[in-house]
């Protein structure tokens, strides 16, 4: 007796659980990805040296700070990203940024 009345409830309540995951499986939350505006700087280099920039300073002239990590150290890859300009859009990413290039 008691053991049914345990099943009777225990049995509803995975199927239940059971269902959900599967609706989470089939149709998962979209997580929207913050719209890129107006970058806040530039990452790029001045002197060999990793630099930023203001948005306005398209020939990557004046340069807000300079960071004591040269470039020519970094992968050719990153050197040619840099030569470019990184667009950066919040604090967060520069901190990433210059993490990685190991500062």
């Amino acid at each position: 007796m008691y053991l049914r009345r345990v099943l009777l409830i225990l049995i509803p309540l995975c199927l239940i659980s059971l269902g959900v995951s599967i609706w989470f499986m089939f149709f998962p939350t979209q997580e929207t990805e913050p719209e890129k505006t107006t970058p806040i700087c530039i990452l790029s280099q001045q002197n060999g040296q990793l630099a930023t920039f203001t948005p306005e300073d398209y020939e990557h002239t004046n340069a807000i700070q300079v960071y004591p990590v040269y470039t020519r150290l970094l992968p050719e890859i990153d050197q040619r990203q840099l030569t470019a300009g990184i667009e950066i859009y919040s604090d967060a990413q520069l901190r990433q940024l210059l993490e990685d290039y190991g500062l």
